[in-house]
């Protein structure tokens, strides 16, 4: 059950740093870069934690995977 509660963690920790990241992007780029590249760089990022979502949701299906299996 450890090792689920892990997971889950991981899937939490995951999902949250994406949407911190998707909703902070903007933010986090350097004002000091011109347009296009302000505008590349925040894709970027928001990319990035789109990623990071993705990888929240799939670290929780492995948990329920995980407890269907063992438990």
């Amino acid at each position: 059950m450890t090792m689920s509660f892990l997971l889950v963690l991981f899937a939490i920790v995951s999902f949250a740093f994406g949407t911190w990241g998707r909703r902070h992007a903007a933010t986090l780029v350097s004002p000091s870069l011109s347009d296009h590249g302000r505008h590349v760089r925040e894709k970027s990022l928001r990319r990035g934690s789109t990623a990071f979502r993705i990888t929240g949701v799939l670290w929780f299906l492995l948990a329920v995977v995980h407890v269907i299996m063992y438990y």
